[in-house]
């Protein structure tokens, strides 16, 4: 089954929602380490157990990152990007789903 949804936005708004102006980076998980993480007890936890990830790769401290995906699991690094929500529910002009 295919599912797909056609927007038509303002492109002004569009530009102007957010920009990445440096190297993005992704980093992958396993599923052992997922588990790994999802036995964090709290938010003080979670960061040592990301922290213990990142050293395992040779990172020496945790770069912030945004958790993102559904089956496959990935953090991903944004150095210099910005958000700008405030036209969001103005944006789409038209919407259909197919």
């Amino acid at each position: 089954m295919l599912e797909i949804e056609l927007l038509e936005v303002d492109r002004n708004k569009a530009m102007n929602l957010g920009s990445c102006r440096q190297h993005v980076q992704a980093f992958a998980l396993s599923t052992t380490i997922v588990k790994l993480l999802q036995q964090a007890t709290d938010f003080a936890n979670l960061l040592t157990l990301l922290q213990q990830v990142f050293a395992a790769q040779g990172i020496t401290s945790a770069p912030p990152v945004i958790p993102v995906g559904g089956q496959k699991h990935v953090l991903l690094n944004l150095p210099g990007t910005s958000a700008n929500f405030s036209d969001a529910l103005s944006l789409v002009k038209t919407g259909r789903e197919v």
